[in-house]
C-alpha cells in the first residue's frame, strides 16, 4: 500500500508541474496572439496542446526574425485593452484547472524580459530622441511641430541662455559649444528673425541680444546680419510706446532688450561698424544708430517707470561716450537736439492719450475747440539728462552744430534737420510767448535753430558760450526776418529766469538794446515787450522802480544782476521808445506794457 501511495503522489505532482508549465506559457503567448478559444479542462489535453503550441511558437520566431513587415507586426501586437481583458480570461480559466487538480506547487515564475513591437518600440525611441537633444542647439529648434512649439522653444532657449549655471554646463564641452554656434547661426535666418509672427520675431530678437552678451566683444555674426538684429531690435522697442506696464504680456520682454541694450552698451556694436568709412554700408550702419537713438527717446513716455527712462538714458550714453571727445557726428547729436526743441510739455488730444474721443457736440456748439491736454514731454527730460552727462564730449560739436546752421553753412545743414528758420514762422515772430508744443501741428515740422538755443540755455548753458556771441553778430544783418528772430531770442534770453546770460554777456546785452534804433517797426515793438519783462524780472514793477531812484539793490535786480549801469541803460531804452519812438503804434504799445506791469 505505501508503494501504491508514493506511485500516486509521483504521479500528482508531474501532473502538477506540466500544468504549471502550461501556466506560464499561455501567459506568453497570450500578450503575443489573443485567443478566444476556451482551454479544455482535461488535463491531458492541456499538457498536448501546451507542447504543440511550443513548438509552433518556436517555429514562428524564427519566421519572425528572418521576415518581418510592418503588417506582421501590426497584426501580432494586440491593442492594450485588448491584450488586459484577454490575459486576465486566460489567469481565471487557469485558476479553475489548477483548482481541479489532484495537488498544486508553487512555482516562481522567472523573469522575462518586455518585448516591444516595432510600431511601440518606434514611437518609444522618437521621444527619447527629443529629450536629448541640448536646448542650445539648432536641432532643438528645427524640430518644432507648429507655431505653438517653436514659441514655448524659443522661450527655453532664452531662459537657458539667461541662466549662466546652464549656459556653463552646455558649453563646457567642444560639442556644446559647437551647438551653441549653430544655434547662433540659425536665429539670423529669415525663418525667425523676420518670421511673419510677432512671437517669433520677439522672441528671437531677444536670443539674438542674449547672443551678442554672451559672445561679447567679439559678435558671432557678419554685419549685415548684425544690422538685420538691431533693425528688428527698433522695431521690438517701438512698441514701448503703447506698452507703459505688465498689463502688456510682452512688456517684460520689451524691457528685456532695453536693459541688454543699456547694461551690455550693445550701441556700441554699431558705433565700431560705423567708423569704418572705407565700408559701403558705413552711411547704413551711421543710419541705423541714429534710428535706434530717435526710437529710444521716442518710445519711452512719462507713463514708464523710472527704471525704463533709466535704462535709455543710458544706452544713447553709451554710445555718445564710445566716440572721441569733440568728434561726436552732427547726425547723431541732431536727435538729441530735436528732442530738446519740443520743449517740456507738450500739447496732445485726448484721443492720443487713449482717453477716448471727444464727444460730440450738440447743435448750439458745433463750433467749440477741443481742448487739448498737457503731458509731459519724457523725451525732452531724458534727451535734456544725456546732454548733461555727456557735456564733455558734445559740448563743442553741438556748438559747432548750431553755429554752422546759423551762418548756413552747407556742410554743416548737410548732416542736420535743424533750419535756421522759414518765411511762414516769421508771421508772428512779434509775439513772445511760451506755449507748449501741440502734437499734429509744429512737432512734425524741422525744429528751429532758435528754438533749440533757447531750450538749451534751460539746460546745459555753458554749451552756448560761443552760440552767443555769433547770435549777436547777426543784429545787424540786412534781412528784416532774420534780424527779428535774432531780436527775440536774444530779449527772451536776457530775461528767462533759468539763467545769468546778461550778466554774463554784457557786451551782448549793450549790442542788443541798440536796436532800438532799428529801422523796422516790428523789431522796436519786440524790443518794447522784452524791455518790459526784463525790468518785471528784477522782482519790482517799473513804476517803483523809476518813481524812486534811490531804491534799494534789492529791488534794482534786473535779470540776476545788482549792476546799476545795467538798470539804468534798459530803464532808458525804454523810455526813449515811449516819448521818442517815431512811430506812434510803437510809443502806445510802451505805455501799454507799463501800465499793465504797474
Amino acid at each position: 500500500m505505501a508503494k501504491s501511495d508514493r506511485r500516486k503522489k509521483k504521479a500528482a505532482a508531474q501532473s502538477s508541474s506540466l500544468t504549471t508549465t502550461e501556466t506560464n506559457t499561455t501567459r506568453r503567448r497570450s500578450t503575443r496572439v489573443p485567443s478566444t478559444t476556451p482551454p479544455s479542462p482535461s488535463t491531458s489535453s492541456l499538457v498536448s496542446s501546451s507542447i504543440v503550441s511550443r513548438g509552433n511558437n518556436n517555429s514562428a520566431k524564427k519566421r519572425n526574425r528572418s521576415v518581418s513587415s510592418p503588417e506582421s507586426s501590426q497584426r501580432t501586437t494586440p491593442d492594450r485593452r485588448t491584450s488586459r481583458r484577454t490575459s486576465s480570461s486566460k489567469k481565471h480559466d487557469e485558476s479553475s484547472v489548477s483548482t481541479a487538480t489532484t495537488a498544486t506547487t508553487n512555482v516562481t515564475t522567472p523573469h522575462k524580459p518586455k518585448q516591444r513591437s516595432s510600431m511601440g518600440g518606434g514611437r518609444r525611441s522618437s521621444v527619447t530622441a527629443v529629450a536629448t537633444v541640448p536646448v542650445l542647439s539648432s536641432r532643438y529648434l528645427e524640430r518644432h511641430t507648429g507655431k505653438n512649439d517653436l514659441v514655448r522653444r524659443l522661450k527655453n532657449i532664452v531662459t537657458s541662455l539667461s541662466d549662466d549655471d546652464t549656459l556653463d554646463d552646455a558649453t563646457n564641452t567642444p560639442e556644446g559649444s559647437s551647438s551653441l554656434d549653430s544655434l547662433a547661426a540659425l536665429l539670423v535666418s529669415n525663418s525667425y528673425l523676420t518670421n511673419r509672427d510677432k512671437e517669433i520675431r520677439l522672441y528671437t530678437t531677444v536670443a539674438c541680444m542674449e547672443m551678442l552678451y554672451i559672445y561679447a566683444p567679439e559678435p558671432p555674426y557678419d554685419p549685415p546680419e548684425i544690422l538685420q538684429i538691431f533693425h528688428q531690435l527698433i522695431t521690438q522697442i517701438s512698441n514701448l510706446s503703447h506698452a507703459v506696464d505688465t498689463t502688456n504680456i510682452h512688456y517684460a520682454s520689451y524691457v528685456r532688450l532695453l536693459e541688454r541694450l543699456a547694461t551690455v552698451k550693445m550701441g556700441v556694436i554699431l558705433v565700431e561698424l560705423s567708423r569704418t568709412y572705407d565700408d559701403p554700408r558705413h552711411n547704413e550702419m551711421m543710419e541705423c544708430l541714429c534710428e535706434l537713438i530717435h526710437t529710444t527717446l521716442a518710445s519711452v513716455t512719462h507713463e514708464h517707470g523710472s527704471d525704463v527712462v533709466g535704462y535709455a538714458v543710458q544706452s544713447v550714453c553709451a554710445v555718445l561716450e564710445e566716440f572721441d571727445v569733440g568728434c561726436v557726428p552732427g547726425e547723431v547729436l541732431d536727435e538729441l537736439l530735436v528732442c530738446v526743441a519740443k520743449g517740456p510739455i507738450l500739447l496732445v488730444h485726448p484721443a492720443i492719450l487713449g482717453r477716448g474721443s471727444p464727444k460730440k457736440s450738440s447743435g448750439g456748439s458745433k463750433g467749440k475747440a477741443i481742448k487739448l491736454q498737457q503731458v509731459t514731454n519724457q523725451s525732452y527730460y531724458m534727451s535734456a539728462n544725456i546732454l548733461r552727462k555727456t557735456e564733455s564730449r558734445v559740448s563743442t560739436p553741438v556748438a559747432a552744430l548750431l553755429n554752422g546752421v546759423l551762418n548756413n553753412d552747407p556742410l554743416t545743414t548737410k548732416h542736420t534737420s535743424i533750419i535756421c528758420g522759414s518765411e511762414e514762422a516769421a508771421e508772428d515772430e512779434e509775439e513772445i510767448t511760451d506755449t507748449p508744443l501741440a502734437i499734429g501741428t509744429r512737432a512734425e515740422t524741422k525744429p528751429d535753430v532758435y528754438t533749440v538755443i533757447y531750450e538749451l540755455h534751460r539746460v546745459a548753458p555753458s554749451i552756448l558760450t560761443t552760440v552767443i556771441g555769433n547770435v549777436t553778430t547777426h543784429l545787424s544783418n540786412p534781412d528784416v526776418v532774420k534780424r527779428l528772430r535774432v531780436t527775440k531770442l536774444l530779449g527772451r534770453l536776457f530775461y528767462s529766469p533759468a539763467g545769468n546770460i546778461m550778466e554774463t554777456f554784457p557786451g551782448c546785452y549793450k549790442g542788443w538794446l541798440g536796436r532800438i534804433h532799428d529801422a523796422d517797426v516790428g523789431v522796436r515793438r519786440v524790443m518794447v515787450r522784452c524791455l518790459i519783462s526784463i525790468l518785471n524780472r528784477g522782482g519790482s514793477g517799473y513804476s517803483r522802480s523809476t518813481s524812486n531812484p534811490n531804491t534799494s539793490k534789492k529791488k534794482r535786480v534786473v535779470a540776476g544782476t545788482e549792476d546799476p549801469t545795467i538798470f539804468n541803460t534798459t530803464r532808458s531804452s525804454l523810455v526813449h521808445l515811449c516819448t521818442r519812438d517815431p512811430e506812434a503804434s510803437v510809443r502806445i504799445l510802451a505805455v501799454h506794457q507799463i501800465c499793465d506791469s504797474i
